[in-house]
């Protein structure tokens, strides 16, 4: 069964900001520039049919271009555990809105309705085992200041997720334009 997830490519100059900020932090699994997207929807897995559904109500969801730029960095965690290093996004309105018109196309299609709240960002690490608390402070830190040239968001895209070894591999399967 499929594994697809609605996102927003970023621009190549972004991935590669991002990418040279990578480092210092032990037990960091760094993602690769093919694997760095803003999530807005997942869904999860689903037949054939499903994703004909979904390609469909995506189809139906209008979105005016907006500008955004990488504007932070931080960690997701709780209880002194961290999961993953992040780059936060703004403005952050216009995903909050884009990520609700998704969600209530698709569950207009059938879908289960998103329960977690929405954050917009970009996933730079993950832990299996949390690193050390001063290794991640240092590393926001030194990156607290981090902001990108602004990108223009005028399409959102249905991706393919698949797990290997080398953690995920996502194929672009739709692109969605801006009205």
């Amino acid at each position: 069964m499929p594994r697809l997830f609605v996102g927003l490519e970023l621009p190549p100059e972004v991935k590669f900001q991002l990418l040279s900020i990578q480092g210092g932090v032990k037990g960091a699994r760094w993602q690769s520039a093919e694997q760095m997207h803003l999530t807005l929807r997942f869904i999860g897995n689903v037949d054939g049919r499903e994703a004909q559904d979904i390609l469909s109500a995506l189809s139906q969801v209008q979105f005016n271009a907006f500008d955004a730029q990488i504007s932070s960095v931080g960690h997701f965690g709780k209880n002194g555990f961290s999961r993953a290093l992040w780059a936060g996004i703004t403005p952050v309105a216009p995903f909050e809105q884009l990520h609700k018109k998704i969600d209530h196309a698709l569950v207009a299609a059938g879908f289960v309705a998103e329960r977690r709240s929405y954050k917009p960002h970009v996933t730079l690490a993950r832990f299996s085992n949390s690193p050390r608390r001063g290794e991640i402070e240092e590393f926001i830190h030194r990156n607290g200041l981090l902001r990108s040239e602004a990108f223009n968001v005028n399409e959102i895209s249905l991706f393919l997720s698949e797990l290997g070894h080398e953690g995920a591999h996502y194929t672009l399967l739709e692109h969605f334009e801006a009205v």
